[in-house]
């Protein structure tokens, strides 16, 4: 069972050590991306794909699970090139004029949501464009080479059609399960598109697909799809529900579960001296994951601290949070509901904030992710629902934030895997009122330790923060009914926390509660 390394690379291998050579384009690419080593699940299963393998990949997240299927499926895609797929395309183009009847499709990729299908394109973009460079023209196994997205919410089926037909090849499909099983029913019978000669699937986020309620789409998928076939699932949980789909869709998979190594580095030489395992622990320890303890009412105060910069602790002083910004860092911010989302995006709008959750247009929430992605400068701030907490390879994260411990325990390292990733470092900050701080040892039981977070003027900072919240709510009817609709919407979501034994409404103090929101008092509601 393969170990990841930490920071120090030299535990992995390059890429050129790997026990199969990798094509010429593929090695250009990642030295251009500057990836100079595989990480643990790279090197365990680029070289199964390769023999032919079922792979069933379980890893913490941020470990480089999308790199360990594209390239397995670039290679094969070149390699293809000499199979009998390619001479019968190649003799169909030649009686229509050059123009291909049907449209081979070589590999295809399901995900959860759009947002990931369209990062995983765009780490298939460098590899396509590095098969255009003038110095690999001579070479016979490189061809252009078309991946295509299709998600539901934007482009219609009509639009995803015509897109294909534009295109002389598809060779690689990407898309969320609804909408990539309705391409296949109206483009296979009519031989628009060919999956006789796929050569892998790949089903990514294998536990969020079942948890969505994909299974149905998923075997109307698999369906359409070639025994004689390499399939991929990645995952960072093994649930009940992805064992069925895994005797579903692959055959005799080798499983690979990637591990945790914590590694000792002497200080004066630099080299590792030590290692130690960290038996089933599903965050990296690149991330320094902590907890904050603080009443419903002190949660606006502690969020406030947590966005300044690192040095705002040691300030005697609370800080004025009318003429507040953030830190020159990138924050994902995790609430329970879209109510509170839109409420605190409100109130917090000096903090240059950009509110992302799952009632939003489809169009509207891809152009908040790609403005959060493309902020180079200056502080940026993403307050969000759980629908940015999967998969999402968001380098340059600093740090997260959640507000409220998510509603299903497993999405706790996931949420927290938005920073750290690739091996870089971050931090990871959940708040807990007192009454819940059996929460941490229960986490730790799930793989995800904690420690504890220290806020020296956080009761300076309510003292000022409270009477701000009281003020704009009393003058503002708008940010009024916001805050109503949040607390609601949080009271609810806290009822059907899972862990109910930790989370019960009836420990909730009403005022502390109603304060937290900038409400005088609670409003009527069944609970």
């Amino acid at each position: 069972m393969p170990s990841p390394g930490s920071a120090v690379g030299s535990l992995t291998p390059a890429w050129t050590e790997l026990p199969v050579a990798l094509h010429p384009t593929t090695l250009h690419t990642l030295s251009v991306l500057g990836f100079e080593r595989c990480t643990p699940v790279q090197t365990a299963t680029i070289p199964l794909f390769l023999e032919h393998k079922d792979v069933v990949a379980e890893a913490v997240t941020g470990s480089g699970k999308t790199l360990a299927f594209v390239i397995p499926i670039l290679e094969l895609l070149l390699r293809r090139g000499t199979t009998a797929e390619a001479a019968e395309a190649g003799a169909a183009a030649r009686r229509l004029g050059g123009k291909q009847p049907t449209r081979h499709v070589g590999a295809m990729i399901i995900t959860p949501t759009r947002e990931l299908a369209k990062q995983i394109h765009a780490v298939f973009q460098p590899f396509l464009d590095t098969l255009r460079l003038p110095q690999f023209r001579d070479d016979p196994l490189v061809k252009p080479l078309s991946c295509q997205v299709f998600v539901g919410g934007e482009a219609t089926m009509d639009h995803n059609l015509a897109s294909i037909k534009a295109a002389r090849r598809l060779d690689v499909v990407i898309g969320t399960p609804g909408r990539v099983q309705e391409l296949l029913a109206r483009t296979c019978p009519t031989q628009l598109v060919s999956l006789k000669h796929l050569e892998m699937l790949v089903l990514d986020e294998g536990d969020q697909l079942l948890d969505l309620g994909f299974d149905v789409s998923i075997r109307a998928i698999l369906h359409w799809l070639p025994k004689q076939r390499r399939t991929g699932l990645f995952s960072a949980t093994m649930t009940d529900g992805v064992q069925h789909l895994v005797k579903a869709g692959l055959r005799n998979p080798h499983r690979v579960q990637v591990t945790v190594e914590r590694q000792h580095v002497d200080s004066a030489t630099g080299h590792v001296v030590a290692s130690s395992k960290v038996r089933e622990q599903r965050i990296p320890t690149t991330l320094d994951a902590r907890f904050l303890t603080c009443r419903l009412d002190e949660k606006l105060p502690a969020l406030i601290q947590l966005l300044l910069d690192p040095d705002a602790a040691s300030r005697d002083a609370p800080p004025d949070p009318l003429t507040l910004s953030a830190a020159t860092r990138k924050t994902i911010v995790f609430m329970s509901t879209c109510a509170q989302v839109e409420h605190w995006g409100r109130r917090l709008a000096s903090f240059h904030v950009a509110a992302l959750h799952g009632q939003l247009e489809p169009v509207k929430r891809t152009k908040i992710y790609a403005s959060f992605i493309a902020h180079m400068t200056g502080p940026a701030v993403l307050l969000c629902t759980d629908v940015a907490a999967r998969g999402l390879d968001l380098d340059d994260v600093d740090q997260v934030i959640q507000v409220d411990p998510p509603h299903d325990p497993a999405q706790f390292a996931h949420r927290c895997g938005r920073a750290a990733r690739g091996g870089r470092t971050g931090s990871a900050v959940v708040m807990l009122t007192p009454e819940e701080a059996v929460y941490v040892p229960f986490m730790k039981n799930r793989g995800v330790p904690l420690r504890p977070f220290s806020a020296p003027i956080l009761g300076a900072l309510r003292a000022v923060v409270s009477p701000w919240l009281y003020a704009a709510t009393r003058t503002d009817r708008d940010l009024l009914d916001r805050s109503v609709r949040a607390l609601v919407s949080w009271t609810r979501a806290y009822k059907e926390h899972q862990a109910t034994f930790i989370f019960r409404l009836k420990n909730i103090h009403v005022g502390t509660l109603a304060r937290g929101f900038g409400l005088i008092r609670l409003p009527k509601m069944p609970e």
